[in-house]
């Protein structure tokens, strides 16, 4: 066996029930993940029995004649309450859009809910995620802000992430993201021989990262988040880095090689890091900034 199939992650197993009528919830368990979920339409809300009515996040989803062939809208949020929170969603004509609702919680046990600072630090996950999704378009704004928790659970949250994206491909909503997309790869290396010296402004001009994209560390350890600029800067918390190396600083306290530290959403739900995605067009280098 070689390493590629020694080290590959193991597949997502998915239990779903799907309900004769059409109009029934559809509710699925991710069986060793501990998360369980329900795909629905939004008008079928009441249908939810009551262990819905939980801490935990959601997804509105919909396709409309603003779309592009295999797009599709999404809001991402969470609640501490999730039937009543998307029962408003459901009067609120600016999203009369979204025809679906994707919803994420704990098993209904209240010993293993889901708490205030995991959801908060889920949906900034899923929010990043989608963000960088080729075919997804998020309607809103990510919330900011350090979730307070430690690095175990933020560990365990880091590894709900594949999950959750192999749910929404399985449904139908694509996560793929930039640097699996073969054809641009393809494009942008055939537009120069040698491409090395790449700096994050030349991931944005080849399509591999977009400007407002959320980094995050890619290892548990640290907690922080980085806005892409423009002119590839890094804004961190409200300080703005020319390279990713000081803006990983900023959050360690000390020297990191900031493209090993910073880490975009893929479409699988991993994290790929600065430095793999500079090792798409060719660079291979192991020089920091």
């Amino acid at each position: 066996m070689s390493d590629e199939q020694t080290h590959q992650e193991p597949n997502t197993v998915i239990s779903l029930s799907v309900p004769a009528d059409p109009a029934e919830p559809m509710i699925g368990y991710l069986r060793y993940d501990g998360l369980r979920f329900a795909y629905l339409r939004r008008e079928a809300l009441s249908k939810l029995e009551p262990s819905w009515q939980a801490y935990g996040v959601y997804v509105l989803l919909g396709v409309d004649d603003s779309c592009g062939p295999g797009e599709y809208r999404a809001y991402v949020g969470q609640t501490t309450t999730l039937t009543s929170r998307l029962s408003t969603h459901r009067s609120d004509r600016d999203k009369d859009w979204a025809t679906h609702v994707l919803i994420f919680a704990r098993a209904a046990n209240p010993e293993f809910a889901f708490n205030l600072a995991e959801i908060g630090w889920l949906e900034g996950r899923i929010h990043a995620m989608l963000e960088r999704a080729q075919y997804a378009r998020v309607e809103n704004r990510r919330s900011s802000g350090n979730s307070g928790l430690d690095s175990t659970a933020r560990a365990a949250l880091e590894n709900l992430a594949r999950p959750i994206s192999a749910v929404m491909r399985a449904l139908g909503y694509s996560t793929a993201t930039p640097e699996q997309d073969q054809g641009l790869l393809e494009r942008a290396r055939t537009r120069t021989a040698t491409y090395h010296g790449v700096k994050v402004v030349d991931l944005i001009n080849e399509g591999l990262l977009e400007v407002g994209a959320t980094l995050r560390p890619t290892t548990p350890l640290y907690e922080g988040e980085a806005e892409v600029l423009q002119d590839g800067a890094l804004l961190v918390q409200g300080e703005r880095f020319d390279s990713p190396s000081p803006a990983a600083a900023r959050i360690t306290g000390g020297t990191r090689n900031g493209w090993e530290f910073w880490g975009a959403a893929a479409g699988d739900g991993s994290l790929v890091s600065l430095k793999e995605l500079r090792a798409q067009l060719g660079d291979t280098s192991e020089t920091d900034d």
